[in-house]
């Protein structure tokens, strides 16, 4: 069954459910919440009943041109998942946080549904879309977890309160504090996915006023907390010169008070990074204030951006202590200094799955020239665009950076990259090339084949390393016959299992025949070695085909009703295709060759350029995949609803070239990673896909033009850490 046939027969089976269920779905409407306090966080700022319904206005799939429209279906799931966000957000404005376990249940069912559809269309909204919704889920999973925490600290305030324990009471107070913080963070970050999900055409606003309501009462409840129970304070602070830099540390100097002007001792204050509005970093340095409530702070920046940077001193009271936090912010100009790494130890050989390990050393020179260890500098290995590890230099100045080779790097001699390669920050970029030779690992596939049903094989199996390892998410090939069957994957634990049509034309004329069913594991453009393994099938002639148990009337009747569910069938699915009379006929398997790119190409590249222009890495690295499937589709004989990889399957059949093939490949793990596993593509992955689209694409995409665009400003990946220190 092809890809596309499948997601209708999904869609069918939703649509289906969704009938049986109609008398709740329709009036969109869910139980009250129960016994939960009927109250917001505390007791007397703004009662919410906890019986409201719940009704989110989305496309009713009943209302969908035929059974099989997935984009009603798609929009039927998007509801679902927009009546879980409401009623979470609802429940925990009163406390009850119920509701919020069909997070983990029935909205995570749907969005894996809507994935699933996403994945059969080429449309790059819907890929942003489940991005918004996986992110929705998450935000709104720590938000209530956040808002249940300051509940139950509330009430830990309350009792202590009660029993006349002040030190209690200040500690809970403080932890109230920070809980509120978080709610602020997380609440802000949870009605801005409210906002993209709302905008993709799920209405989700009653959750985002839940949400705002909940933060608002949060606050007012910490800070009516505060004025009973604190003693204000007042930090000043000032710089002592107009810059800084990782040589000429920044110092800090102020003074701590009470409200009434009293100088407060031995005082905790230390000095944080502003980030953006409310967002402050971890305390870069920490010192007390001494007898006259003054203090001095010393800081050198390492990955701080240049430029004027706002920083903030900020009193931590003792948790029993009786005063208030209070802040003094100043601002300085921070300037970049050069710096040098030094590899002190690298392996010169490395396989799949070896760690690589690489020790290394970070220095400044001053204006004597003597070298200054730079401490606290994140260090990153990588090979290509593929991250290998990454280590954080300790007050020596060294850094071990650690982690294992990816099977997606090619055997032979390699340079692994060392180093920071971060951009407009305290401290240059800086790094050294090791080169280093990855050998080839030996693969193999254990697999059992059976016929349960006639016409089909279930094959199951394991691919692995001849040492037992498991190989995840790499694909295998099926033959039979000598005849493609398909790619199939591998999943985490290195296993495979599918069932596969069997073509006519492998079937003995008569009596039964012994045919070859080959699987096949191509490490071309990896370090893993290629594979196969030959399972021998028997096969039955095809029958003329059963006896009917009707005739006459009866069997012209049935004839009719399946012809009017075959015509109903071709009718929706021409529907969801789009097919016009302008629209040219689908190409027949390899009948490639010849035609012109179906992508203006230019445009293309033009926007993956533009997106990586402006961060947005990883539109980037999806455009360029659905940029090189459009210009490929007028050269090979791949189904428009071919899935990625069954395209990519075609194109290795109709012979595109292996390095073009291999771009391709890579190509497309990127794309899978990025629009359905939920990752986030760093500079270097979206670098690496514009070239491999240069590199499909070869004069279509102008040469060499561009190229310089990929490199400007390094490649650092999603996972370093760049945070200003």
């Amino acid at each position: 069954m092809s890809a596309r046939r499948s997601a209708v027969v999904l869609a069918c089976s939703i649509l289906l459910l969704g009938a049986v269920a109609s008398p709740v779905l329709a009036g969109g409407t869910v139980e009250a919440i129960g016994d939960s306090d009927p109250t917001l966080v505390v007791g007397s700022v703004g009662v919410v009943s906890a019986g409201n319904n719940t009704t989110i206005r989305h496309r009713n799939p009943e209302a969908g041109d035929e059974p099989g429209d997935i984009a009603a279906v798609q929009a039927h799931l998007a509801g679902e998942m927009g009546r879980v966000i409401v009623d979470c957000s609802r429940a925990v404005s009163v406390g009850g946080f119920d509701p919020c376990e069909g997070l983990n249940g029935s909205y995570r069912d749907s969005l894996s549904k809507y994935a699933e559809l996403s994945r059969e269309t080429e449309d790059g909204r819907d890929d942003a879309n489940v991005r918004s919704f996986r992110r929705a889920r998450n935000e709104s999973r720590e938000y209530a977890r956040t808002v249940r925490r300051f509940r139950e600290t509330y009430e830990t305030y309350r009792e202590a309160r009660a029993n006349g324990d002040t030190e209690r009471a200040r500690r809970a107070a403080r932890e109230l504090r920070t809980l509120s913080e978080r709610a602020d963070r997380t609440g802000g970050n949870l009605t801005r996915s409210l906002g993209n999900v709302t905008r993709a055409g799920t209405d989700v606003a009653p959750a985002s006023r839940a949400v705002n309501e909940t933060t608002a009462n949060v606050t007012r409840t910490v800070e009516g907390i505060e004025r009973d129970l604190f003693v204000g304070t007042e930090t000043t602070a000032r710089v002592n010169g107009s810059a800084a830099s990782f040589l000429d540390p920044l110092v800090v100097t102020g003074r701590v008070t009470a409200a009434n002007g009293t100088a407060i001792p031995n005082a905790s204050v230390g000095l944080t990074r502003i980030r953006g509005r409310n967002t402050t970093e971890r305390v870069r340095t920490r010192t007390r204030t001494n007898a006259t409530g003054h203090y001095r702070l010393s800081y050198r920046p390492v990955t701080t951006p240049v430029g004027s940077v706002p920083f903030v001193v900020r009193l931590f009271p003792d948790g029993e202590s009786a005063y208030l936090p209070s802040n003094g912010t100043v601002r300085t100009r921070v300037e970049q200094v050069p710096a040098n790494l030094t590899v002190l130890a690298a392996p010169g050989e490395t396989a799949y799955g070896d760690r690589l390990r690489v020790r290394v050393l970070v220095t400044a020179a001053n204006e004597t020239g003597e070298r200054v260890t730079v401490a606290n500098l994140p260090v990153a290995t990588r090979i290509g665009e593929f991250r290998i590890g990454s280590g954080r230099t300790g007050s020596d100045g060294t850094a071990v950076p650690d982690g294992r080779l990816p099977a997606a790097v090619r055997t032979g001699d390699r340079q692994l990259v060392v180093g920071f390669e971060a951009v407009d920050r305290a401290i240059a970029p800086t790094t050294e090339i090791v080169e280093i030779d990855v050998r080839e690992t030996e693969t193999t596939i254990d697999a059992t084949a059976r016929m349960p049903t006639e016409g089909r094989i279930t094959v199951e199996g394991t691919l692995t390393t001849a040492d037992g390892r498991p190989l995840a998410r790499q694909p295998i090939r099926a033959t039979l016959a000598g005849r493609s069957l398909g790619l199939l994957r591998s999943d985490e634990n290195g296993s495979f299992e599918a069932n596969l049509s069997v073509p006519a034309e492998v079937l003995p004329a008569e009596g039964t025949g012994e045919r070859d069913l080959g699987l096949v594991y191509d490490g071309s453009g990896r370090n893993l070695g290629s594979t196969e393994t030959v399972l021998t099938v028997t096969l039955a002639a095809a029958d003329a085909g059963p006896d009917l148990p009707f005739d006459g009337p009866l069997l012209a009747l049935a004839l009719a009703v399946l012809l009017f569910v075959v015509a109903g069938g071709a009718v929706a699915l021409v529907r969801r295709r789009g097919v016009d009379e302008d629209r040219p006929a689908p190409r027949e398997h390899g009948a490639g060759g010849g035609e012109e790119p179906t992508v203006d190409v230019p445009a293309a590249l033009a926007t993956i350029r533009a997106a990586m222009g402006s961060g947005d890495y990883d539109l980037a690295t999806t455009a360029g995949y659905r940029t090189v499937r459009r210009a490929l589709a007028g050269q090979v004989g791949a189904r428009p609803d071919a899935t990625h990889w069954e395209f990519y399957g075609t194109c290795a059949t109709d012979g595109v070239d292996p390095e073009r093939l291999d771009a391709v490949r890579r190509l497309t793990e990127r794309f899978e990673r990025v629009a359905f596993a939920g990752e986030e593509a760093s500079q270097s992955v979206a670098a690496a896909s514009l070239a491999d689209v240069e590199t499909v694409l070869g004069n279509e995409a102008g040469g060499d033009s561009g190229r310089d665009d990929r490199v400007a400003g390094g490649a650092t990946d999603a996972g370093t850490d760049i945070g200003g220190s």
